[in-house]
Protein backbone atom coordinates (compact mmCIF):
# COMPACT_ATOMS: atom_id res chain seq x y z
CA UNK A 1 0.00 0.00 0.00
CA UNK A 2 1.70 2.97 -1.39
CA UNK A 3 1.51 6.89 0.71
CA UNK A 4 3.43 10.08 0.31
CA UNK A 5 3.93 12.87 2.84
CA UNK A 6 5.99 15.76 2.93
CA UNK A 7 8.35 17.09 6.01
CA UNK A 8 11.69 18.67 7.49
CA UNK A 9 14.22 16.09 7.80
CA UNK A 10 14.95 16.23 11.35
CA UNK A 11 17.41 13.27 12.05
CA UNK A 12 18.96 10.61 10.47
CA UNK A 13 20.51 7.48 11.72
CA UNK A 14 23.20 4.86 11.16
CA UNK A 15 22.82 2.00 9.20
CA UNK A 16 22.22 -0.86 11.05
CA UNK A 17 23.20 -4.30 9.69
CA UNK A 18 20.29 -6.93 11.55
CA UNK A 19 22.07 -10.30 9.77
CA UNK A 20 24.22 -11.12 6.50
CA UNK A 21 21.23 -10.69 4.74
CA UNK A 22 19.59 -7.37 5.81
CA UNK A 23 20.44 -3.69 6.97
CA UNK A 24 18.04 -0.92 7.95
CA UNK A 25 18.09 2.70 8.56
CA UNK A 26 15.53 4.75 10.30
CA UNK A 27 15.05 8.68 9.70
CA UNK A 28 13.12 11.28 11.18
CA UNK A 29 10.47 13.98 9.30
CA UNK A 30 8.95 16.08 11.16
CA UNK A 31 5.37 16.11 9.38
CA UNK A 32 3.54 18.93 9.62
CA UNK A 33 0.16 18.70 8.53
CA UNK A 34 -1.26 21.07 11.54
CA UNK A 35 1.61 23.44 11.88
CA UNK A 36 0.57 23.85 15.41
CA UNK A 37 1.04 19.90 16.32
CA UNK A 38 3.40 18.89 14.41
CA UNK A 39 4.51 14.84 14.27
CA UNK A 40 8.10 13.80 14.53
CA UNK A 41 7.50 10.17 12.23
CA UNK A 42 10.17 7.54 11.90
CA UNK A 43 10.45 5.85 8.23
CA UNK A 44 12.62 2.85 7.35
CA UNK A 45 14.95 2.68 4.61
CA UNK A 46 16.24 -0.97 4.46
CA UNK A 47 18.55 -3.03 1.85
CA UNK A 48 20.30 -0.98 -1.01
CA UNK A 49 17.92 2.01 -0.46
CA UNK A 50 19.99 2.53 3.17
CA UNK A 51 22.09 5.50 1.09
CA UNK A 52 19.54 7.17 -0.03
CA UNK A 53 19.43 10.20 2.47
CA UNK A 54 23.07 9.92 2.57
CA UNK A 55 22.59 13.09 -0.18
CA UNK A 56 20.21 15.27 1.85
CA UNK A 57 20.81 17.30 4.80
CA UNK A 58 18.80 17.90 8.56
CA UNK A 59 16.30 20.54 7.67
CA UNK A 60 16.35 19.95 4.01
CA UNK A 61 12.48 19.36 3.07
CA UNK A 62 11.69 16.38 1.44
CA UNK A 63 8.36 13.95 -0.20
CA UNK A 64 8.89 11.00 0.40
CA UNK A 65 6.98 7.80 -1.09
CA UNK A 66 6.54 4.73 1.41
CA UNK A 67 4.70 1.75 1.67
CA UNK A 68 3.20 1.04 5.43
CA UNK A 69 4.09 -2.37 6.61
CA UNK A 70 2.79 -4.86 9.47
CA UNK A 71 4.17 -7.83 10.81
CA UNK A 72 3.16 -10.66 13.15
CA UNK A 73 6.01 -12.13 15.52
CA UNK A 74 5.49 -15.09 17.83
CA UNK A 75 8.11 -15.89 20.85
CA UNK A 76 8.53 -19.51 22.08
CA UNK A 77 6.93 -19.01 24.94
CA UNK A 78 3.63 -18.12 22.80
CA UNK A 79 3.68 -14.07 23.13
CA UNK A 80 2.16 -12.57 20.44
CA UNK A 81 3.85 -8.96 19.34
CA UNK A 82 3.10 -6.71 16.32
CA UNK A 83 5.37 -4.89 14.39
CA UNK A 84 4.54 -1.70 11.84
CA UNK A 85 7.10 0.12 9.89
CA UNK A 86 6.94 3.03 6.94
CA UNK A 87 9.22 1.58 4.41
CA UNK A 88 10.51 4.65 1.72
CA UNK A 89 10.68 3.30 -1.51
CA UNK A 90 11.21 6.81 -3.09
CA UNK A 91 12.73 10.46 -1.85
CA UNK A 92 11.85 13.86 -3.69
CA UNK A 93 12.89 17.06 -3.49
CA UNK A 94 9.25 19.17 -3.26
CA UNK A 95 8.81 22.26 -5.57
CA UNK A 96 4.79 22.01 -4.74
CA UNK A 97 2.49 21.30 -2.12
CA UNK A 98 1.88 17.59 -1.92
CA UNK A 99 -1.08 16.62 -4.21
CA UNK A 100 -0.71 19.88 -6.48
CA UNK A 101 1.29 18.01 -9.10
CA UNK A 102 4.14 15.96 -9.63
CA UNK A 103 6.91 18.47 -10.46
CA UNK A 104 10.10 17.89 -8.61
CA UNK A 105 13.42 19.36 -8.85
CA UNK A 106 14.99 16.30 -8.39
CA UNK A 107 13.34 12.73 -8.27
CA UNK A 108 15.57 10.15 -6.64
CA UNK A 109 13.65 6.66 -7.25
CA UNK A 110 15.99 4.24 -6.76
CA UNK A 111 13.16 1.34 -5.97
CA UNK A 112 14.97 -0.82 -8.84
CA UNK A 113 18.04 -1.33 -6.60
CA UNK A 114 20.53 0.85 -8.20
CA UNK A 115 22.95 2.87 -7.06
CA UNK A 116 22.31 6.51 -6.97
CA UNK A 117 24.53 8.66 -9.68
CA UNK A 118 26.50 10.38 -6.98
Amino acid sequence: MAHQTQGKLTEIFDIKKINERFQKRDIILEVAENPAYPQFVTFQLSGDRCGLVDSFNIGDELKISFNLRGNKWSSPDGTTKYFNSLDIWKIEIPTEELGSGDKTSSNLDFSDGEDPPF
